[in-house]
């Protein structure tokens, strides 16, 4: 069975806003892999239980892109709060999933929220932290400058063939009838989820 999650609290500190260019001392920007395809895998809408049911693979990669799409809504929408010296460079600006984190603060809030999870389970599985958690802190405790809403339908980042209504069964499809056929799906410390194990047995018996 999968656990539940223990996530930190994400405190709402917009500082003074304002819009254009922050005046303040330039961060030292960290370069981003040469190529790098952002997503979210939204395979619950829990995003610590959705942290748990990635495999290694994406569990130590998706903390990377998670932070980067963070740091890009901050310099996508700034506030006058001083960045820290050490951040991530605008990346994919107009990439679907980079605008859904900036689009309001409840999706600025779950990807914060699924990124500190992340760390937590990189953690867990490795013993390790993450390169990546110091600046994720960072940004679940300043936000930038985004309007309130409501939690807006996850962008469905994947082949036409696997896109559904349901954004978190389009994920879990292109989880199984694709991701796994470029990385191995290891889930190191924890089972498989439940509706893996239950496509796993499907396709034994030769259903679906």
């Amino acid at each position: 069975m999968i656990s539940k999650p223990i996530l930190h609290p994400i405190k709402l500190s917009y500082g003074v806003l304002r819009r254009g260019c922050r005046k303040s001392k330039t961060p030292l920007i960290l370069k981003s892999v040469k190529e790098i395809n952002l997503n979210i895998f939204y395979l619950d809408k829990h995003p610590g239980v959705a942290a748990q049911q990635m495999c290694d693979k994406h569990v130590v990669k998706m903390i990377l892109e998670s932070a980067q799409l963070l740091c890009t809504a901050h310099h996508e929408c700034p506030t006058d709060t001083e960045m820290p010296t050490k951040f991530y460079k605008k990346t994919h600006a107009n990439h679907p999933s980079a605008i859904w984190v900036r689009t309001n603060v409840k999706n600025y809030e779950w990807m914060t929220a699924h990124a500190l999870a992340l760390c937590e389970e990189y953690t867990y599985r490795y013993d390790k932290v993450h390169a990546s958690q110091a600046i994720i802190e960072w940004c679940s405790d300043n936000y930038p400058n985004i309007p309130h809403g409501h939690l807006a339908k996850m962008p469905q980042c994947m082949p036409d063939e696997y896109k559904t209504d349901d954004s978190i069964q389009s994920y879990r499809d292109y989880y199984w009838h694709d991701k796994r056929n470029n990385i191995s799906m290891k889930w190191t410390k924890r089972e498989k989820p439940h509706w893996w194990r239950r496509a796993e047995s499907h396709e034994l018996q030769g259903i679906g």
